[in-house]
């Protein structure tokens, strides 16, 4: 079971996933941040690059706040380049926003978001290169529209995506299309979600996800 609300001023998505079963489940890229509670830690998950296979028991239930692109790096102060594919405990990355007793609530949480929020605040410039190549606007384009260089937007895009502006762009073409399952063919979806054809969707998501796009949506 899983859900999710919108946090206003946070930039930021409140959820909760309860596992419906023992075994793995699988998080995939989404070209987002998290701070996740687990065993009563936060934890920092970094941007990812490739799909996470993680084991939690029935019944188990996780607690997160998934911030859009480029907005959780800015908040903790730490470039997001240095936590691409790793999961690492608040503590360690920012020790002073941890409370002195965390009870692992949501609410606690969100209060953690908000007192970093009170120090720190995304770059405009980094939320507008982040909803361009979010929707699929090439790297040229997105520089210029910034005021940037493309070796200038790369170099940005490191430091608050984890990754260069491309990668953005593949993963969140990844994402429109999995937001596409199950309501046409998957040639149409291939075509709408901005993939050259069908092969290419399933190309790149058997390379983001271990497993054919066919596989992945049933």
């Amino acid at each position: 079971m899983y859900r999710e609300r919108r946090i206003a001023g946070l930039e930021a998505v409140l959820w909760q996933s309860t596992a419906d079963g023992p075994g793995p489940g699988t998080i995939l890229p989404d070209g987002c941040m998290d701070l996740v509670v687990t065993s009563g830690r936060v934890l920092v998950a970094g941007p990812d690059t490739r799909a996470v296979v993680v084991d939690r028991e029935r019944g188990a239930t996780a607690t997160g706040l998934r911030f859009d692109s480029g907005v959780l790096p800015a908040l903790l102060g730490v470039p997001a380049r240095e936590l691409t594919d790793l999961r690492e405990p608040l503590e360690q990355v920012r020790p002073d926003l941890v409370p002195g007793e965390f009870d692992g609530t949501a609410g606690s949480l969100v209060r953690i978001a908000v007192r970093a929020r009170a120090h720190a605040a995304p770059d405009p410039v980094v939320r507008e290169a982040a909803r361009l190549l979010r929707r699929g606007a090439p790297v040229r384009e997105t520089a210029g529209a910034i005021g940037y260089g493309e070796r200038q937007l790369r170099r940005m895009a490191l430091q608050h995506f984890g990754y260069g502006p491309k990668t953005l762009s593949r993963i969140a073409r990844f994402q429109r299309a999995l937001a596409l399952a199950g309501t046409m063919p998957a040639a149409d979806i291939a075509r709408d979600a901005g993939y050259a054809d069908q092969a290419h969707l399933v190309r790149e998501c058997t390379e983001l996800t271990g497993t054919s796009f066919g596989a992945l949506t049933r």
